[in-house]
């Protein structure tokens, strides 16, 4: 086999999946401890550095939530079976406060059900074997009411609305005045005429419809 001599700009791309015929020069088959830096090149990959131990004993089957909120603030949270520690890096122990109590978080198998998410200063904690349920306690329900936008028109077009079974509807073919404001006018001035019952205030082209009964807007 002849030898096969080529120049290969860089060795930044790092590994590709890609099939051979469509691999670049700089694509690799297997990367090895090893990472491409735009402005370092290709540069050996860092080590792990031991800082502390956390537990004395085996932690078993636990999920491990890093939380990296900035320089000063960062945290490891542990969940076992029906139970949280966090810690931070150098291995201090903190205060947990659990007012509610930690059954949500009894699991057999803390590393597949329970998932974590950090964001800003809050963590989110669900437990993925536990059916979503709704709180028995309800409030009383909010009024009924819809706030209705008219962002655009158009000549010789109509626009409708329909509440409570009632359509009242304005065709723009006839108007002095295109705008917005005067098809919610004209809107509003049949909503008034045709329901009872509804309170229906104007902002510009902006409708608001309430009634304190159930309704159906379309």
């Amino acid at each position: 086999m002849a030898v096969v001599s080529r120049a290969i700009p860089t060795l930044l791309r790092g590994v590709s999946q890609a099939a051979d015929s469509t691999k670049q020069a700089d694509h690799a088959d297997i990367q090895d401890n090893a990472n491409s830096n735009p402005v370092q090149g290709l540069t050996k990959r860092s080590g792990t550095q031991f800082i502390t131990t956390l537990s004395n004993s085996a932690i078993g089957n636990v999920h491990i939530q890093t939380i990296n909120r900035d320089i000063n603030e960062r945290y490891v949270a542990i969940f076992s079976n029906g139970n949280v520690k966090v810690y931070e890096l150098d291995g201090t122990e903190l205060t947990v406060h659990k007012p509610d109590g930690t059954a949500y978080l009894n699991t057999s198998n803390p590393r597949s059900v329970i998932k974590t998410i950090t964001i800003a200063d809050f963590t989110f904690v669900v437990n993925t074997g536990i059916t979503t349920a709704m709180d028995s306690a309800v409030s009383a329900g909010n009024i009924t009411q819809a706030v209705v936008f008219i962002n655009q028109v158009s000549d010789k077009t109509t626009y409708s609305i329909t509440v409570d079974g009632v359509t009242v509807t304005d065709d723009t073919t006839n108007d002095a005045t295109l705008s917005t404001t005067q098809v919610a006018s004209d809107l509003v001035a049949g909503l008034n005429s045709g329901l009872t019952g509804f309170t229906i205030a104007r902002n510009g082209p902006v409708i608001h419809i309430k009634k304190m009964m159930a309704v159906i807007f379309l």
